[in-house]
């Protein structure tokens, strides 16, 4: 077989894995990157060369930085200013739903919601407010703000994407594209939640509800640790902002920060090693991998051409962008927004750069497309537990989800087909 043969055989067998969900992603990955070097369409040195990606150095560092702050006092500070917003289940949903939308960039979604959901059930309880009308809601929008910033995971997705248009030699993406077409979409979506959208949730569960125990938020760290846990948050986030600027580069000040949280105690090497999503790392190293050899052998350009026959040639930013949307968001509903974003990222970036589109909007737009998994217990992990911890059917999920899904859609796809160039 040619080397472009070779190359699109690969990923139509990663797409099918993905799809299918038998196997690991990473495994998947890796069995790309062996393929590719035994076949000799990478050196081997090459192939394997991309799991030490600086783009991937910069994600296991922010996921290191964020185990530090996970180990602070943070949540419980928020925790304790809850009621002053009030004692109103309208008060109650808008202090929780701000503190998740904070905490969501610092950590996933579902760890927020495993801490927040025991003191939701204890402030409702001082409250004489029924759980089963803030739970959904507030990991609702949880789950619509998680990573938004560049900063944590949305500095992880960030980099990956990053990395694959550098593969690709495509125009590089800026710190804050991520959230320009996600971040309108997100505030309405908050602000209907407190405002009305929690009235849809049931006054009581319905069914029986799985109620947690209350769990420790203290601070496991000394005073001084704390402080300086804060600190090098602080200065990696702003470093990583301004780092075009300084010419330092974000991978650097990533990684020098995760090594303060080592040197000064404030993580040890087991909690460091854990902190970092290897499997993720794996797979992406195996997508890159992929990516150069459909860049280097032309499949990139076949597979590209293919997909704008299917899409009727046309180069309207509408049609592109709305299908780009829509079929990642159905799939997302019923599989792993992982494995979705890992299949389409790159076949918009082939298809965006045959038809002469920046694929930076398109790239936003996906990446909304996988926040907004909410609807069906399989579309994230938090959707079963608040299901069971909460008692709702998944009736209930769609009364509350659909309004949010439908403001993110038009929000995301106007936003991200508007504020960007579209043609090169």
């Amino acid at each position: 077989m040619s080397p472009l043969a070779i190359t699109i055989a690969v990923l139509i067998f990663m797409i099918i894995a993905f799809l299918s969900g038998k196997m690991a992603y990473s495994l998947v990955s890796f069995i790309a990157i062996l393929v590719l070097g035994f076949t000799g369409v990478l050196k081997p040195s090459e192939s394997f060369g991309y799991l030490a990606n600086t783009n991937l150095i910069l994600m296991g560092s922010m996921m290191v930085v964020s185990a530090g702050i996970g180990k602070t006092g943070l949540l419980r500070m928020f925790a304790d200013g809850i009621k002053r917003f009030g004692v109103t289940e309208r008060a109650l949903v808008t202090g929780f739903c701000i503190i998740i939308a904070i905490m969501s960039q610092i950590t996933q979604s579902v760890v927020v919601y495993l801490l927040l959901c025991p003191i939701i059930y204890q402030t409702c309880k001082e409250c004489d407010v029924s759980p089963t009308r803030v739970l959904l809601p507030v990991q609702i929008v949880g789950l619509i703000f998680v990573g938004m910033l560049p900063i944590s995971n949305g500095g992880a997705a960030w980099a990956r994407y990053q990395a694959l248009l550098e593969t690709y030699e495509c125009n590089t993406m800026g710190v804050w594209d991520l959230v320009i077409g996600r971040l309108p979409g997100a505030i309405l979506v908050l602000i209907y939640m407190c405002i009305w959208g929690y009235k849809l949730a049931p006054h009581t569960p319905s069914v029986v509800p799985d109620i947690p125990e209350m769990q420790s938020l203290d601070s496991k760290l000394k005073p001084w640790q704390e402080k300086l846990t804060y600190i090098v948050f602080a200065v990696v986030g702003i470093g990583m902002i301004t780092s075009e600027y300084t010419g330092v580069e974000s991978y650097m000040i990533a990684a020098a920060g995760a090594a303060s949280l080592m040197l000064f105690g404030i993580l040890n090497e087991k909690e460091t090693i854990k902190a970092i999503p290897w499997g993720t790392l794996f797979m992406i190293g195996g997508a890159l991998a992929v990516a150069a050899a459909l860049s280097q052998t032309g499949a990139g350009e076949v597979v590209g051409n293919k997909i704008m026959a299917l899409l009727g040639g046309t180069r309207n930013k509408y049609i592109v962008g709305i299908i780009f949307f829509m079929v990642p968001l159905i799939l997302t509903q019923f599989m792993s927004n992982t494995g979705v974003d890992n299949i389409f990222s790159p076949l918009v970036i082939m298809t965006c750069k045959q038809a002469g589109l920046n694929p930076i909007p398109f790239l936003s737009s996906l990446r909304v497309a996988g926040a907004t998994a909410f609807l069906t217990p399989m579309a994230a992990s938090s959707i079963p537990m608040v299901m069971r911890t909460g008692g709702y059917t998944i009736k209930d999920i769609a009364k509350v989800a659909a309004v949010p899904m439908v403001i993110v859609t038009i929000s995301s796809l106007l936003c991200n087909l508007n504020m960007f160039q579209i043609f090169i």
